[in-house]
């Protein structure tokens, strides 16, 4: 499971986003992994690429996000 999260709560995406991996953190945004999951002391993926200065991890999960929020909203006015 693409969501599955450790005894601290890690998800691969937000291994990805802690760790400084764009490349690993696009392929999981682009498979589904899901961006609002959070460790055991509440931070998101999107929270500790900001901490940890990873700029295009924060570019790339912040313009997924954007991307979803327009395709949902597109949706639901086509609905």
């Amino acid at each position: 499971e693409i969501d599955m999260q450790n005894n601290v709560g890690d998800t691969a995406l937000i291994w990805a986003a802690f760790n400084g991996h764009p490349a690993a953190l696009l392929c999981l945004l682009q498979a589904g992994a899901e961006t609002k999951l959070c460790t055991n002391n509440g931070n998101t993926a999107l929270q500790w690429a900001k901490a940890k200065g990873h700029t295009k991890c924060v570019r790339a999960i912040e313009e997924h996000a954007a991307a979803k929020a327009a395709a949902e909203a597109a949706a639901e006015k086509a609905a």
